[in-house]
Order: structure tokens, then C-alpha cells, then sequence
């Protein structure tokens, strides 16, 4: 298997002042740990067993801990009164801006207020690789909801900065710190698709129904005979 580089490099300030970037993987929510593998419901009506929770799928977990994670390089104390008015201050000071809601026009969230966070990270991806910036995934709720976008980041040599949308409520004042997870990023490799529409391959799906005959029995079966390992180091 071939390992790519992914660098990060500081644009702005030393390592005193920002938290790093680091794997997805090393975010994972306490609620996840603390979640039980079964749950007390009454067994399945299919297999007779006990209900299986979302810790039993590879692929959501695998979501959760793809790419890596930025946190925030500020600490935010943002307020919105009960009409609506919004009220920010961010320590470094200039690393936190505010869009203006005209950049938005017929958005869901026109009416929201929306933050630009600076990120003082550059990232570099090897050749034909872009970065896809994301809201962290399975992780909710945040008062802070990252805009993502797609950035050629092996030919955009200078840093990327967060958009992101405040979700709390009207009359509420939160205070994140530095180092609140904030962006996942992911590299992708740039392909060319065409889709086509084909009939259904019925051999090959009757081959694949039979070996998957065994999923309400077995919790680990899609994980023993498909899930394949990613790194993200």
C-alpha cells in the first residue's frame, strides 16, 4: 500500500500560539466510548439477539476518525441577544472576522451569523490530491457549524480558512476555548467519473446476498470479510 504525505506548516505566529492539526482518530467523542455495544431492547425479531447499537458499524466510526482535525486556533466568546444581535470577541483578536450576511443572499442561513475562522495551518497534499473541509462528522450539536468546502491544497500553497455558522439560540452567550475541535479535513485523490446507468449485475448480487446471509447473526462479519484498515497519521 502506498503512504502519501500529507504537511502541515505554520503561516502565522509559533506552535506556542496554535494548537497543531492532528488524525481524526484521536477525536473521538466520550458519548461514543461510553456507548454499549448492545442495548437492553427487546431481542430482534430476525435473529433473536439483542439489539446491536451504531458502535457495531465499521462505517460510522470510520467517518468519525477520517482525515484530520483542526481545532480552533482562538478562543471565542460569541453572544446573540434576544433580537437577534450579535455580539463576538475573539482572543488573539485577529484571527476571527465576521461575514456579512449580503454574501449569503437566499442562503438556508442567511439570518444566521457567520464567522470566518482564520486558520494560521497551510496544507499541503501530494500531487492530484485536493482537501475536503468538513463539519466534524457524527459529532453534534456544535455552536459553531464549519462550512465545507473542496481546495486544491497541492496547488493553493497558503493557508485555507474556516467559514462557519453560529447555531445557538437566541439570548445565549457561549465561550469556546482554543483547541475545540472544529474542521475535519480529508484528502482526496482528484479522478475523473462518468456515471452511467447499467442493469443489475443479478449473479453478482445473488453472490454477494449469499455471503452476506450471516449479517443478523454474526456482529463482525462486515468487518472480518470487507471493512479494509485506513491510516491517517
Amino acid at each position: 500500500m502506498t503512504v502519501e504525505r500529507i504537511e502541515f506548516s505554520l503561516v502565522h505566529g509559533t506552535e506556542a500560539d496554535y494548537p497543531r492539526p492532528y488524525p481524526a482518530s484521536r477525536e473521538i467523542p466520550d458519548w461514543y466510548k461510553a456507548m454499549p455495544a448492545e442495548t437492553e431492547a427487546p431481542p430482534t425479531r430476525v435473529s433473536g439477539k439483542p439489539t446491536r447499537t451504531v458502535k457495531n458499524c465499521p462505517a460510522f466510526l470510520d467517518a468519525m476518525t477520517c482525515g484530520y482535525i483542526f481545532p480552533l486556533a482562538v478562543d471565542l466568546r460569541l453572544s446573540l441577544d434576544a433580537a437577534g444581535g450579535f455580539r463576538g470577541e475573539a482572543y488573539p483578536a485577529n484571527r476571527a472576522h465576521m461575514h456579512r450576511p449580503q454574501q449569503v443572499p437566499g442562503a438556508p442561513f442567511e439570518n444566521r451569523q457567520v464567522l470566518k475562522i482564520l486558520n494560521p495551518w497551510l496544507i499541503q497534499t501530494p500531487p492530484g490530491y485536493s482537501t475536503l473541509f468538513l463539519p466534524l462528522l457524527n459529532r453534534f450539536p456544535l455552536p459553531l457549524f464549519a462550512l465545507a468546502g473542496l481546495v486544491e491544497t497541492d496547488l493553493f500553497y497558503r493557508e485555507v480558512n474556516f467559514p462557519a455558522i453560529l447555531t445557538i439560540p437566541l439570548g445565549t452567550t457561549v465561550t469556546l476555548l482554543r483547541g475545540t475541535p472544529l474542521v475535519q479535513a480529508i484528502p482526496i485523490k482528484r479522478d475523473e467519473f462518468q456515471s452511467e446507468f447499467v442493469p443489475l449485475r443479478v449473479e453478482k448480487f445473488n453472490e454477494m446476498n449469499e455471503k452476506t446471509r450471516d449479517l443478523p447473526e454474526n456482529y463482525n462479519f462486515y468487518k472480518d470479510n470487507f471493512w479494509r484498515k485506513k491510516g491517517y497519521r
